[in-house]
């Protein structure tokens, strides 16, 4: 196992001095996994993933032609936060990592560590997705030993194991990394590939993991760079700069931040102050203020073709805009109806064409 202690990962950074020819943007389906359980990971240790995520996410290039992302919280059970979705850009996939990061909105993750179904709900995500010949990675972070998949170590350890092997059979070039203790099994996620796991103390230590969890990620779709036992990095990237919001004229006023839905900026004569909307909530630049996420064009990607009336919802069938003041609020129809010109009706009596019923999450 590559033992990521922090004396070792400093000396690793001293060492890597330049990059050759590593390149992040080729084509991928990545999906990331995180341990959110309060029970599990304390307060303090949960809010640093926010950053390491972000930070990770900005090596690749989001696009329908390049890097997809999916997210998965866990806990219990499994929240899928966004799908394999080429829509995609950077500033949606930062978005959704900051919602992540609000893991006191998803209840399901409650309760223990479940790795296992964590792993499955992974292997789904890929499974759905349609890009033929597509790399597959997996990143699935753990912390801890707390896991609910079976009521003994070894049985942990068979599972997670068994979890693992089914990801390599579907096709998924599986990362791991364990903070707070080695879950058992914790090896075998990799189906022994050592280079690809990753343990620490603690989640203060992920800003100095990150280049080398991104790096090797991008081994996989960058055929001029081979790893090995004897040499796991043989390059390492450095964090890509993130590019900063900055306050346009006026010097004062609310603004959105172009980096990320969930945040605004607030701009004044002496400076900027950058603040994150309250749970599940995204800046709404045409109210100024943050609003439901539902209601917000960044998040619904849809906008109003008149100021005020009831329109279809331009991709799902059970979904319809309110559009008042030219805001676009989506409104779902009850279970089994979809929108027809002005209200819900059966299915049977209308023609949804391409359009797909939503799922709840994008």
């Amino acid at each position: 196992m590559v033992e990521m202690k922090i004396s070792i990962l400093v000396g690793l950074i001293v060492a890597v001095t330049h990059v050759n020819s590593l390149k992040c943007d080729g084509k991928a389906d990545v999906v990331i996994a995180v341990a959110g359980a309060p029970m599990q990971v304390p307060q303090d240790q949960f809010i640093r993933l926010e950053n390491f995520l972000i930070g990770m996410v900005n090596y690749y290039d989001i696009s329908k032609t390049a890097t997809n992302v999916g997210l998965i919280l866990y806990g219990r059970d499994p929240q899928i936060i966004t799908r394999l979705t080429p829509s995609h850009n950077k500033r949606d996939i930062n978005t959704r990592i900051s919602l992540l990061a609000q893991r006191e909105l998803y209840r399901p993750i409650y309760g223990g560590s479940n790795v296992v179904k964590a792993i499955d709900a992974m292997i789904d995500l890929h499974k759905d997705n349609k890009r033929p010949g597509t790399p597959k990675i997996g990143v699935i972070i753990t912390y801890g030993a707390a896991d609910l998949s079976g009521p003994k170590p070894d049985v942990i350890a068979k599972r997670i194991a068994e979890a693992g092997a089914r990801a390599k059979k579907a096709g998924i070039e599986m990362f791991a990394v364990s903070s707070g203790g080695l879950i058992p099994g914790f090896e075998d996620i990799t189906s022994g590939d050592r280079c690809r796991l990753f343990s620490m103390s603690d989640f203060q230590r992920l800003h100095v993991l990150l280049p080398y969890l991104a790096s090797t990620t991008c081994y996989v779709t960058d055929p001029g760079v081979t790893p090995s036992t004897s040499k796991c990095f043989p390059e390492v990237l450095p964090p890509p700069k993130q590019i900063e919001m900055t306050c346009p004229p006026p010097s004062s006023g609310f603004y959105e931040d172009k980096n990320n839905c969930a945040y605004f900026i607030q701009c004044t004569e002496t400076g900027r102050i950058r603040t994150r909307c309250a749970g599940g909530t995204l800046y709404d630049p045409q109210i100024e203020r943050c609003n439901h996420k539902e209601f917000v064009t960044c998040w619904s990607k849809v906008k109003c073709p008149q100021q005020y009336g009831l329109f279809p919802h331009p991709h799902f069938c059970n979904q319809y805009l309110n559009c008042a003041f030219g805001v676009p609020y989506v409104q779902t129809c009850p279970a089994g109806l979809v929108f027809n010109k002005s209200y819900c009706d059966y299915r049977s009596n209308v023609d949804c064409g391409d359009k797909k019923t939503s799922h709840q999450t994008n």
